[in-house]
């Protein structure tokens, strides 16, 4: 008899049921979540102003570079790596070498090694220096040989105090420069003919080495060396040629003196 009455309600709940859940069968499958709306277009922010950056801290017990001078255009000096500055052409020239070669191959530019006649020029030597040991590993008590020689007749060691002994190699006296001025006189005084190597030739230096003493010039000194490496083969530095910027009339030099060159720059 129970079961009889439970076989009558199956049908029953079947049909409750089916009448339950007609209205969610006809809507068929949940729809899916509609998509979020596309972000708004990003653009990147428009560049800043291009500034040059600021220069590296300065390593212990070096100096920082200063500011090289006014330039103009590359064009000035026709290019080539020339660097015109206060109103000249200077072309550091990093290849080693001695005295002889290195103003050799200024001359074969058309040039002449450089020739700091006052503070102003010197002040631009050190600023092209020290500008190079900044972007190279080239130490700031490095020698640059310059266009100082001593005359013709005189001997190192025993004339190199002679103020009369030196010049610039277009050939006019140098003799104020003595005493302290520009030569190197704190630690060993120079012109010094050290080690009697024959030493004629001068070469600039940015910053003396050891730092701890005194510079006599704050814009570099000079000191003297062997213009050739048969007197000394380690004596091979680095150079610094000047020349007139292009369309003045050059002059190329040559040992003992000035020679005119035939006609001007273009």
């Amino acid at each position: 008899m129970a079961c009889g009455r439970v076989n009558g309600l199956i049908p029953a709940l079947v049909g409750v049921l089916l009448i339950c859940w007609m209205p969610l069968l006809a809507q068929g499958p949940p729809a899916a979540p509609a998509p979020a709306p596309p972000p708004p277009h990003w653009a990147p922010p428009p560049p800043l102003p291009e500034q040059a950056p600021a220069p590296a801290p300065a390593p212990p017990g070096h100096q920082a570079a200063p500011a090289v001078p006014p330039r103009g255009g590359s064009g000035e000096c026709g290019g080539g790596g020339w660097i015109f500055a206060s109103g000249r052409c200077y072309l550091r020239v990093f290849r080693l070498m001695d005295w002889y070669s290195a103003r050799n191959h200024c001359e074969s530019m058309g040039a002449h090694l450089a020739m700091p006649r006052n503070q102003a020029e010197m002040a631009t030597l050190k600023a092209l220096v020290l500008e190079a040991s900044m972007k190279a590993t080239i130490s700031q008590h490095t020698q640059w040989f310059i266009g100082v020689e001593m005359k013709p007749g005189f001997v190192p060691g025993r004339d190199s105090t002679n103020p009369a002994a030196w010049q610039f190699i277009d050939g006019t006296d140098a003799p104020f420069y003595f005493g302290g001025t520009f030569w190197y006189s704190q630690w060993v005084v120079q012109p010094d003919n050290w080690d009697n190597e024959n030493q004629r030739c001068a070469y600039y230096i940015a910053v003396a080495h050891p730092p701890r003493f005194a510079l006599p010039s704050e814009n570099g000194v000079w000191g003297d060396e062997p213009c050739s490496a048969a007197d000394n083969p380690a004596r091979i530095f680095r150079s610094i040629c000047e020349k007139e910027p292009v369309g003045r009339s050059l002059k190329r030099w040559r040992y003992g003196g000035p020679e005119a060159a035939a006609g001007t720059s273009t």
